[in-house]
């Protein structure tokens, strides 16, 4: 909940049962709770989103069928939510299809769920999806970071030849100095992609859908640092 991720509980089973359930994993803290049951779910195309609150914050879908859960998944879409669905049986194909991410049993999870997904949990175990979901963030930032570093030592080598011109900054008189200057800067550039990340990541919630993928980088002071002091070599050496 902290990372920004909201689990709904779907199921076929009596709201009874699903209530039960939910309460003892931690899903909802009382037995009164509101139960959406699949017959209501037949009349929910078309309709605009705002009539549709009671759906997208449900935490429990009782009675329903393979055709509800897309509508289900359906709703949380046009929400703009990134829905990820978890399945094991044929029937659950199709939803784990539509989903933005399917999600099988790797252990009793049929051959069907299995090819319509995207990730297979080799151990059946729900939690691994957290783990999954705190290591594809520290290595999207950590690409960003890689972009950032990048940008910094692109541009410290390209300035003394972009103002080479200029009585200030004279231009570089050996090519050995230059490769000195590039290399010197290029051998920083990985350090990002092998931080190990932050202890935060995982309670840092998702990126809005549309953001740019590298847009607004969560550089931090470390790497302003590492990029500022990747451009002095070359300007120090030019001089």
């Amino acid at each position: 909940r902290r990372a920004g991720m909201r689990v709904v509980m779907v199921t076929g089973d009596h709201a009874a049962t699903a209530v039960t359930i939910a309460r003892g994993v931690g899903l909802v803290d009382s037995m009164d709770v509101d139960v959406v049951h699949g017959h209501e779910l037949s009349d929910i195309k078309g309709r605009p989103i705002e009539e549709l609150r009671r759906f997208i914050e449900a935490p429990i879908f009782a009675r329903v069928t393979p055709e509800n859960k897309l509508d289900i998944i359906e709703v949380h879409q046009r929400n703009a939510s990134i829905v990820a669905m978890t399945g094991d049986g044929v029937n659950d194909a199709p939803a784990l299809k539509k989903a933005d991410i399917g999600v099988a049993m790797g252990m009793r999870g049929t051959q069907v769920a299995c090819e319509a997904s995207d990730m297979i949990l080799r151990d059946d175990d729900f939690t691994s999806i957290v783990q999954a979901v705190r290591e594809g963030r520290i290595i999207f930032g950590n690409i960003r970071k890689f972009v950032s570093t990048s940008s910094h030592a692109t541009s410290a080598n390209c300035l003394p030849f972009s103002s080479r011109r200029s009585s200030v900054c004279p231009s570089p008189s050996s090519r050995c100095r230059s490769f000195f200057s590039t290399s010197s800067t290029t051998s920083f550039r990985p350090l990002p992609l092998g931080h190990a990340g932050e202890a935060r990541a995982s309670w840092t919630g998702p990126r809005a859908v549309p953001a740019s993928r590298c847009s607004r980088a969560p550089t931090g002071p470390r790497w302003d640092i590492t990029g500022s002091s990747s451009q002095q070599p070359p300007l120090g050496h030019m001089r």
